[in-house]
């Protein structure tokens, strides 16, 4: 394996596995850490990073016998630090972001939706009034294109549906109450 990728390769597909390992264990502070490192690894320009943390998450996910991104929907539902919630969205938001094509962007986003219920997770956490957290679940409707059920962009969007409804409900009442010289016609023809 090292002689096909080149030896730097392989290291860093192990870094990045031992960087999941720590975050899939039980101290928060290292978990942290890792999880800040596995971000600057999906930021990489290469293309690479992509790969390597995700391979890193499905693999290791696999040997703990959980759903790969589990330990990170984990993090960001069940877990107190503030930290490891906001850096867990971070982690999602950059591989989103950095997924090396439209196939594979859908792909995680389905498996996060899907497998993880990762909408309504993200909907269970948007009591936090961290700036940070809050931000990163912006970011995440964007880059997923979605809007997480009751956050300000979802009233919005409901508040803008409303208006416009009301607008043409205005519109239709005052269209019926507008006297018409047809139904005069009828009534006058019937006199008759």
């Amino acid at each position: 394996m090292a002689y096909g990728l080149g030896s730097s390769k392989v290291i860093e597909i192990e870094g990045a596995r031992r960087l999941t390992r720590i975050v899939y264990g039980k101290n928060i502070r290292p978990a942290c850490a890792a999880l800040d490192l596995l971000f600057r690894l999906a930021c990489r320009a290469d293309g690479f990073g992509f790969a390597l943390v995700h391979s890193a998450m499905v693999s290791v996910a696999r040997t703990m016998g959980e759903a790969s991104y589990g330990r990170l929907a984990w993090l960001i539902s069940e877990c107190e630090d503030l930290q490891a919630k906001t850096s867990s969205l971070q982690l999602i938001n950059q591989l989103v972001v950095s997924a090396p094509d439209d196939t594979a962007r859908q792909q995680l986003l389905l498996k996060l939706k899907r497998r993880l219920g990762f909408d309504l997770l993200l909907s269970a956490q948007l009591h936090l009034q961290d700036p940070a957290f809050q931000e990163q679940v912006q970011v995440y409707q964007q880059v997923a294109n979605v809007r997480i059920p009751g956050s300000w962009e979802d009233a919005n969007f409901y508040l803008f549906k409303s208006k416009r409804s009301a607008e043409e409900l205005k519109e239709a009442h005052g269209r019926l109450n507008r006297p018409s010289g047809r139904s005069h016609g009828l009534v006058a023809a019937r006199s008759v």
